[in-house]
């Protein structure tokens, strides 16, 4: 007789060879009792020696009540990559995760605890701390992006510390029952594919759960090309699931679109001489947040100078976002004819 799983945790990765192993001793170090989990790891046709890592750690694991399974995502993308898992998974509950997070030591066993006092249907956190990769005061600073609600952590989930129904959380860990009623995450997308389903889910009449206790530490990626090149693809993939599903559009995510619209407008109008303070007004209130920010981040969060310098940082992300959502909206409306 096999084991009976409690929960089928999926976790997708593609060259990830310089995090693997602070997640995998993550998981393998979770406190259990008598429950038996599953891991599912998702390869995206990794190039680097991503797979040897894992295969040498499952060798050498020790949690007997953790079972390792690797699986091959030929399309490569993220969604396709999340629907493996669930086709592959065991358990009745299928949790999502990625692999630059280190993971709670009872997170399996917390999860268990909330449903169990909850009528959630879907429960998860965010981060607890956002650890940079590099050293230094610039990685610093990029991080800081991710903790500012003027910067990548406008979602809720990163900012919320009390527990609660929200719209979307980190992750997640969903009851099985979920992906037949709502259908499983839409192949079609490139980004936003677990807040597309989220969206799907609340429209459904189900119920998503917030608890700090699953909070991760998440090792972010500080190259500063790469986060610009971040900024542009989000913004640009967006509009992608609107199409797809009208509800899953947020103001948060329009909102660097219509600010670089006008920032561009400023040009017109400084070229023309037209002196209007009301027209300056949305620049000097941007200015005075972006500022009151890097004061928050240097001096209650604790980045120093680092968080001085997020005010650079965060205008050109937000502009290469809002670019990014432009080029989307036409890119993906033509496509789609």
């Amino acid at each position: 007789m096999g084991k009976h799983y409690s929960i089928s945790f999926v976790i997708p990765f593609f060259n990830e060879s310089k995090y693997l192993k602070q997640m995998l001793e993550s998981l393998e170090e979770q406190n259990l009792d008598d429950i038996f989990v599953e891991i599912i790891l998702v390869d995206g046709k990794s190039i680097d020696n991503s797979k040897d890592i894992i295969l040498e750690f499952i060798s050498s694991s020790k949690n007997e009540n953790i079972d390792y399974k690797i699986f091959d995502n030929n399309n490569q993308k993220t969604p396709f990559g999340f629907n493996i898992g669930i086709e592959n998974s065991k358990a009745d509950i299928v949790g999502f995760g990625g692999a630059h997070a280190i993971y709670p030591q009872n997170l399996f066993l917390n999860v268990l605890d909330v449903f169990s006092q909850t009528d959630a249907d879907v429960i998860g956190g965010g981060h607890k701390k956002i650890i940079p990769d590099k050293l230094g005061i610039l990685s610093k600073a990029v991080s800081a992006l991710y903790v500012s609600p003027l910067g990548a952590g406008v979602a809720s989930y990163l900012r919320k510390t009390e527990s609660g129904y929200v719209d979307t959380v980190w992750g997640g860990f969903y009851k099985k029952y979920i992906f037949g009623s709502v259908g499983k995450f839409n192949t079609k997308l490139s980004r936003s594919q677990d807040y597309e389903l989220n969206t799907r889910i609340r429209d459904a009449g189900y119920k998503i759960y917030f608890n700090p206790i699953f909070n991760n530490d998440y090792i972010i990626k500080t190259d500063l090309t790469l986060l610009y090149k971040r900024a542009f693809r989000t913004g640009y993939f967006l509009p992608e699931a609107w199409y797809e599903n009208i509800s899953s559009l947020s103001l948060r995510h329009i909102v660097p679109a219509i600010f670089l619209i006008y920032v561009l407008g400023l040009f017109i109008i400084v070229f023309y001489e037209l002196d209007n303070v009301i027209i300056y007004t949305p620049i000097i209130l941007y200015g005075i947040l972006i500022f009151y920010s890097s004061l928050w981040l240097s001096i209650i969060k604790r980045y120093g100078f680092s968080g001085m310098i997020t005010m650079p940082i965060f205008f050109l992300y937000h502009l290469l976002y809002g670019l990014g959502t432009l080029f989307g909206l036409f890119y993906h409306a033509i496509k789609r004819k």
